[in-house]
């Protein structure tokens, strides 16, 4: 009998032991998640008249949206910050589909605002501005008529 009750004690111990340890697991991994989901948002607000209807602010943030994710306005970006090592993604085509989902345009309080997401505060922000630069020089090279010449 007092075997048994030994046996039972440890065996008790030790369940409590498991259960406490996947509590702490637990909770170490929805840290993780959370700290994973949290990102940085570095926002340039886009100059609409003040005549602009609803309609023409969407139409504008998704003409916005296209432009900004050409690949000549895209690939100097990404050699210039060198995000395929900054991410840690296998190559330039991976790195783009991250910096087009990190991007983009959107209508908030009946402004046109682009913006740009990492989890690094000091990268979103400069995500942010050398998009912006890409962006006006591609834009200039266009308005005179002059060819795009996508980087090496």
């Amino acid at each position: 009998m007092k075997g048994k009750l030994t046996l039972l004690i440890w065996l008790a111990i030790l369940g409590l032991f498991v259960a406490g340890a996947g509590a702490v697991a637990y909770k170490i991994h929805k840290r993780k998640q959370a700290a994973a989901s949290q990102a940085w948002e570095a926002k340039l607000v886009f100059p609409i008249p003040p005549e602009a209807t609803a309609e023409q602010i969407e139409a504008a943030a998704k003409e916005l949206d296209t432009k900004l994710d050409r690949y000549e306005v895209l690939r100097p970006v990404i050699d210039d910050l060198k995000l395929v090592e900054f991410w840690g993604v296998a190559d330039v085509n991976a790195a783009m589909e991250l910096l087009k989902e990190a991007t983009g345009a959107r209508v908030e309080e009946g402004k046109v605002v682009f913006a740009s997401r990492d989890k690094d505060k000091e990268m979103a922000g400069k995500i942010q501005k050398k998009v912006a630069e890409s962006y006006d020089r591609v834009e200039r090279l266009s308005r005179y008529g002059l060819p795009t010449v996508p980087p090496p």
